[in-house]
This record gives C-alpha cells, structure tokens and sequence, in this order.
C-alpha cells in the first residue's frame, strides 16, 4: 500500500466515524426534546406525586447522563474535523473560497465571519444549539421534579408558585452558561499545526 493510499483510508475511516457521530448526536436531539416536552405534559396529570418524583429523577439523571455522552461526542468530533482537515490539506485539494489555498469537504466549511445570524443576534452554531436544547431539556425534568416535591411537601400556592417556575429556569439558565463557558474554554479541540494552518489560509479555522 502506497503513501497515498494510506492517506485515502485514513480519510475514508475518520470521515465515516464523523458521519457516525453526527448522526448519533440528530438521533439524541430528535429524541430528547419530544421526550422533555411530553413528561411536562402528560406526566404531572397521570401520577401519583410519589410516582411523579421518582420518574421525575429518573428523566433527570438520564438526561444528564446524555449529556455528558454528547460532551464526550463534542470532544471527538471536533478531534475528527482537526485530522479531516490535515488531511485534506495533505491532499492538496482546489479550494472553493479565496482565502484558502487549499480545500475539501471539511476546509471549505464556512468559518466563524460567514456564519448565519438569526434574529440578528444567534449565531448558527452546533454548540450553541446543542446547550439550548440540553438546558431546556433538564429545566422540564427539574420542573417535573420540583412540582412533585411541592406536592409531597404541601407547600402553599405562594410558596407553589415560587419554585415552580424559578427554580427550574434558574438551574436551566445556569447550565446553559456553564456548557457556554466549556465551549469557549474548549476551542482548542481540533486546532491544527500552526506550521499547517500556514499552508492552508491565513485565518485560524473555526467551522464548528
């Protein structure tokens, strides 16, 4: 097997563990927010407060649990576009955008100044999503939890109130900043040699 065939394995190989991760992470986003939403629907109204805390717990911690899979997942995706990348530079592919001197599939994704605005102010951008949907996922849980709680505890309307709404948005704006802070502590993953980058634009490449 020659130099470049090793190369064009090697691609094909990290290209289909991207592809498999990706699609791993839309089954778990598909899946999540219909589950959240249909436990604030359905479960409060057909359990026992009992009943309601242990599913509540339950939804929780596996939420949690998915979480932490995706922030593993973020970690090796953003590792398999980094070595897409060298390789593709490697290969020495035409480029489909000016500051570029090489290109492919995964350099000529469009970087952090070509990034689509919604409502002006959202950046299109997978982590960005991602947290969105997490934290809005654990609020429904904590939510869930929390009015089982007020249940078993017979707490008054007031006090009902309160923590109904509170406490769930509270915990659910603060994990959203928290995964906002690792992904800004983590833009390192994936980087390629200085050396590297060189041979490919001028500009670092931020296509996440």
């Amino acid at each position: 097997m020659t130099e470049d065939d090793k190369i064009k394995l090697d691609y094909e190989r990290t290209a289909q563990y991207f592809l498999h991760l990706a699609d791993v992470r839309f089954r778990l986003l598909a899946l999540l927010p219909i589950v959240s939403g249909a436990a604030l629907a359905i479960v409060p109204a057909h359990l026992e407060p009992a009943e309601m805390l242990a599913l509540g717990m339950l939804g929780l911690v596996v939420t949690i649990g998915v979480l932490l899979y995706d922030q593993r997942n973020s970690q090796i995706y953003n590792s398999l576009v980094g070595r897409l990348n060298l390789i593709e530079e490697s290969l020495r592919l035409p480029a489909m955008r000016d500051n570029k001197q090489v290109g492919g599939a995964f350099l000529d994704r469009p970087g952090g100044d070509r990034r689509r605005m919604v409502l002006g102010i959202l950046p299109a951008n997978h982590g960005l999503g991602l947290d969105l949907i997490y934290s809005a996922s654990v609020a429904a849980w904590l939510f869930v939890v929390t009015r089982a709680g007020i249940l078993l505890l017979g707490l008054g309307a007031r006090s009902q109130m309160y923590l109904l709404l509170l406490l769930p948005a509270v915990l659910g704006v603060l994990l959203f900043l928290d995964l906002r802070r690792i992904d800004k502590s983590s833009k390192w993953e994936g980087t390629i040699p200085a050396e590297v980058q060189k041979r490919i634009d001028k500009k670092a490449i931020d296509a996440r």
